[in-house]
């Protein structure tokens, strides 16, 4: 069985990204679209209406992407490494052998405390890591058993070293 099967993403990480999304358009809005309005209405207006279109229609196309990605969202824990493939339009592989990995954690942003979401951390030396490897939207138990389960397979390493 597949670890994501085993230990599944929590449906509401889609609610949470739309969130988000939403709430950073929202906040787009009044920076560029409000002060278009206010000085500009009779010169731009029929580009204005296509504007204010697109912010009513994008909420619905963000919740679209996050419900694609979500379905699309596949790790696993594999005998020699991790694999972690995400994205909706342009997919992102990542693999990281167990051999090079430094750090397991998990951890919360505000918003993954409201929904009760946690997401896990694993780091190598490179930077892509950072960016890429991490596995996001899993409840605690969930995230608490992939952390213990990632731990288990990293090789101990000898004081020497």
């Amino acid at each position: 069985m597949k670890t994501v099967e085993e230990l599944p993403l929590e449906r509401v990480k889609i609610v949470k990204k739309t969130l988000l999304g939403a709430l950073s358009l929202m906040a787009s809005f009044f920076l560029a679209p409000f002060w278009l309005h206010l000085f500009f209405w009779q010169q731009l207006k029929y580009f204005l209406v296509i504007v204010d279109a697109l912010y009513f229609i994008a909420p619905f196309l963000i919740y679209w992407y996050e419900r694609v990605y979500y379905e699309t969202y596949y790790y696993d824990i594999e005998r020699n490494f991790i694999v972690i493939k995400k994205g909706a339009v342009t997919r992102r592989e990542t693999i990281l052998p167990y051999s090079k990995l430094q750090d397991v954690y998990s951890d919360q942003d505000l918003l993954d405390r409201i929904f009760g979401l946690w997401d896990v951390h694993v780091s190598t030396a490179t930077p892509m890591s950072g960016e890429n490897a991490h596995i996001d939207g899993l409840n605690y138990s969930n995230a608490e058993k992939l952390r213990s389960k990632i731990l288990s397979r990293i090789p101990k390493r000898g004081k020497s070293e």
